[in-house]
């Protein structure tokens, strides 16, 4: 849900999903595929100099799966969301956050 102070934030990650869903839908036609992908955290050196070890493992505890994400996690979907594996998938917001959701 919305965050206080995060406004911006959450409106750009709307304007995202409502931009994939319609160029999937005007793009679809000519054969062309349009998902997104949402990650949760993910073990970044950016977001290790962002925050201290406590907080992030404190945010790892309100993970389900335990930890924080990896960029090869992150890279996998991209590239399954690439392959002739996904063909069908058009509209999409792929959710990766081991589990930890939150409203866009």
């Amino acid at each position: 849900g919305g965050r206080p102070t995060l406004g911006h934030y959450g409106a750009a990650k709307a304007c995202v999903v409502a931009l994939t869903r319609t160029a999937a839908r005007e793009l679809g036609p000519h054969g062309v595929t349009v998902n997104a992908v949402s990650p949760g955290y993910v073990d970044t050196e950016r977001l290790g100099s962002t925050l201290p070890r406590e907080r992030l493992d404190a945010l790892a505890k309100q993970i389900p799966v335990g930890r924080i994400g990896t960029p090869a996690e992150i890279a996998a979907a991209v590239v399954f969301l690439t392959s002739d594996g996904a063909a069908f998938v058009n509209g999409a917001v792929l959710d990766i956050h081991g589990g930890r959701m939150e409203s866009v």
